[in-house]
């Protein structure tokens, strides 16, 4: 994301995975179904506490593999820190 690199998910990114990048975190899960197509969760947070992005609230946004989970979170980082996505209460 970066000159450092690519971001270091920590945790199986086949099941169930988190990043901290610099004052977010971002966790993606495999809830159910086939790993590829089948449901699955992820959430942003700023260490504030304030929500950036969360599957929940945004239910017209489903990943359908941990690959797009983890793009989805990491494009909301980088939204994140340009300013263009805000974080909203938890």
């Amino acid at each position: 994301m970066g000159k450092e690199g690519p971001p270091q998910w920590q945790g199986n990114p086949k099941d169930d995975c988190s990043l901290a990048f610099e004052n977010h975190a971002a966790h993606a899960e495999w809830l159910s179904g086939p790993s590829r197509g089948g449901v699955w969760y992820c959430a942003v947070y700023c260490t504030d506490g304030s929500r950036l992005f969360h599957t929940a609230d945004f239910h017209q946004i489903q990943p359908k593999s941990g690959r797009a989970a983890r793009w989805l979170c990491e494009l909301v980082i980088q939204g994140g820190r340009a300013g263009i996505v805000s974080g909203y209460p938890d």
